[in-house]
């Protein structure tokens, strides 16, 4: 009784989902995105620092210029994509209730939820690449768990809420994303560039945890009475938010304001 109750349960989070996006690359089952994440974490934990262990880190300078550059136009054209679909004209930064109709705008929308999470697993190449130039310091808990459970949330976004909250949190955080790079590619050209930009790496941090302040406060629009957004996904959205942004805070406190304690002192 107990097991079939728990079976009936995985069934209808498992295929009870938007019919739309079910079908699409990587979402009808979580099998594949999983499998993924556990290349990665095998790779960037294991094997990768054996492998590199005995040899010189690899250089990437180009691959990396190119990298940045490809970041920037494809968070850019999300974004661009999200506000053509109505996101901002419809209504979609309030509280809006998810729409599982074959309407071609709200098709717009799940497709551009679903582009966000191709970007996620390509993110993982970023914390490849860490090992591969022996930047081991860089593959922090906070660098590993936003990557991944960022991936995850963008799966179960094209899953089970291909619209409405989602929009608003993937133009946010692919904003968020312009920005980063924009700094990475600048940075990447060393020389005086970087030194006059290094004075804002800590705003890169601080932009971090205001979006996850942002999002919260949007999030919990979910719990007010005249709201119909998911509950269920506005709570696990909130409790991860809660989570990065803990672990943002933390990273600050530790690389920016001890170091500007220790410089006064």
């Amino acid at each position: 009784m107990f097991a079939s109750q728990h079976v009936r349960i995985f069934h209808k989070y498992l295929y009870v989902t938007d019919k739309m996006t079910n079908h699409w690359a990587l979402i009808s089952s979580p099998v594949l995105v999983t499998i993924f994440s556990i290349l990665y974490l095998y790779f960037i934990l294991d094997w990768g620092p054996k492998y590199m262990k005995d040899k010189k880190p690899y250089s990437f300078k180009t691959f990396i210029f190119w990298y940045n550059i490809f970041q920037i136009i494809a968070n850019s054209l999300i974004i661009q994509q999200a506000i053509a679909a109505g996101w901002y004209s419809d209504g979609y930064m309030g509280c809006p209730e998810i729409d599982y109709s074959n309407d071609y705008n709200i098709y717009k929308m799940a497709s551009t939820v679903w582009y966000l999470l191709y970007m996620k697993l390509i993110d993982y190449i970023e914390t490849i690449l860490y090992v591969l130039r022996k930047k081991n310091r860089q593959i922090s808990a906070l660098h590993v768990y936003h990557h991944v459970s960022t991936m995850y949330f963008t799966w179960l976004a094209v899953k089970y809420y291909p619209n409405g909250h989602a929009m608003t949190v993937a133009v946010v955080n692919c904003g968020i994303h312009v920005i980063m790079y924009t700094y990475y590619l600048l940075a990447s050209l060393g020389g005086n560039i970087q030194k006059l930009i290094e004075p804002f790496k800590p705003f890169l941090t601080l932009a971090q945890m205001i979006q996850f302040i942002a999002l919260i406060m949007y999030a919990l629009q979910a719990f007010l009475p005249y709201c119909s957004a998911s509950r269920l996904g506005a709570s696990l959205m909130i409790a991860d938010l809660a989570i990065n942004f803990g672990m943002f805070f933390n990273f600050y406190m530790q690389n920016y304001m001890k170091k500007n304690k220790k410089s006064i002192d």
